[in-house]
């Protein structure tokens, strides 16, 4: 797996671990409870990550460690993630923290009494046998925050080219030559911005690794050991987001075809029939049926994940129903409104002439009651005026 380096990257600040690293653990003390000389990390390659880690970077974490004092910093119970929390893997806390032969990290694990009664078991009794039975099993994961300004500034000294894509600046690796000469993958060296944890981890090419299915481990926590190791499944998602659609549409034919797949792992191959008694029954490995329950769980997720796609989907289409019932109530409400506007300027045209007719109808009662002619609100037509003067002329002339 290649780590992309680019400027302004958003995932800068995104959590980081080394995966599993074995180192061993110097011995267990447990009278007090505690884990002496165990390996934090170690020059080498971060398996799955795409950098390397080396001396400048193993004394750096000792150092951040060291800071910590008395207070150490935490450990736990394999790494937390966004489908499985830290909720009860709490184990303890790393002190004396300092670089040992080889550049090794080492430090004391001080597990913590919570642990004893933790939801999941008591960690810190199985922590503590295992370490002591089986040390070259024991590994460790740091959590630690990428700082890329300074992985960038070193890349480009030791030959990494400055490139732009659509997405912006990048590094190309090409041309790039480690300066560490066991760095033989002429990985980018790895560099801390800031130290989070140091957790405990299986190792996932162990069959009987330290957490094999202890204390009932999530399928998550289970997938996300599995992906560290497994670098190139992460690509081929990221390189083909499809691939995850496929799963999740065709959840019910998956299965089937996962199973049978699984069936023809444990089948033998051809000719190895004739060199077995031929009453002998074919037996599943103990890995393809852990393998297949596995599976059954994904499936399981995939079929809740496609039920909860069609309600989401029926929700959806119920809102937008009563969206578009909500628009044609407000153009009902909105013609009725014009409506009722037009009938009020009606009505006031109304008012304006019967107020016309009441003033006019008072004045002529008015000078009915002087004993006046009734004087019209109205000035009479001017052509009426003149012929009453023409009138009058020819009455005075006679």
């Amino acid at each position: 797996m290649e780590l992309k380096i680019r400027k302004n990257d958003k995932q800068a600040a995104r959590w980081f671990s080394t995966g599993f690293m074995v180192g061993g653990v110097g011995g267990v003390d447990a009278e007090k409870h505690t884990l002496k000389d165990a390996v934090l990390i170690r020059p080498g390659e971060a398996l799955g990550h795409g950098v390397w880690i080396d001396s400048v970077f193993c004394a750096d974490i000792a150092a951040r460690g060291a800071a910590a004092g008395d207070k150490g910093m935490k450990a736990r119970f394999g790494h937390p993630n966004m489908c499985s929390d830290a909720l009860g893997t709490f184990l303890g806390r790393w002190k004396n923290t300092r670089v040992s032969e080889n550049s090794r990290v080492v430090g004391d694990l001080f597990l913590s009494s919570t642990a004893a009664s933790s939801p999941k078991g008591d960690l810190r009794k199985y922590v503590e046998e295992l370490a002591a039975k089986e040390p070259q099993h024991f590994g460790a994961s740091i959590v630690f925050s990428l700082d890329r300004d300074l992985m960038w500034k070193e890349s480009v000294q030791n030959g990494a080219v400055e490139k732009e894509d659509k997405f912006g600046p990048y590094l190309d690796f090409s041309g790039y030559k480690s300066p560490d000469p066991a760095n033989v993958k002429n990985l980018p060296h790895a560099r801390c911005s800031e130290l989070h944890a140091a957790d405990l981890v299986d190792d996932p090419a162990a069959t009987d690794g330290m957490f094999a299915g202890a204390a009932g481990m999530s399928l998550a926590a289970q997938m996300t050991e599995w992906l560290d190791t497994h670098p190139g499944v992460l690509k081929a998602v990221n390189d083909e987001p499809e691939l995850l659609n496929i799963v999740t549409r065709y959840a019910d034919e998956l299965k089937p075809f996962l199973s049978r797949y699984v069936e023809n792992l444990s089948k033998k191959p051809a000719g190895a029939a004739e060199s077995a008694p031929a009453s002998a029954p074919a037996t599943i490995p103990a890995e393809s049926v852990d393998l297949q329950a596995k599976i059954d769980a994904l499936a399981a997720q995939a079929g809740a994940d496609k039920d909860q796609i069609a309600k989401l989907t029926g929700e959806l289409a119920g809102t937008q129903r009563l969206h578009e019932q909500a628009l044609e109530s407000v153009k009902t409400q909105t013609a009725r409104a014009d409506a009722a506007e037009a009938k009020l300027k009606t009505a006031d045209d109304a008012l304006k002439l019967a107020s016309t007719e009441r003033d006019e109808a008072q004045q002529k009662l008015a000078a009915i009651e002087s004993g006046a002619a009734p004087v019209s609100a109205t000035p009479a037509p001017e052509s009426k005026k003149q012929s009453s003067m023409w009138e009058d002329a020819r009455k005075g002339k006679k």
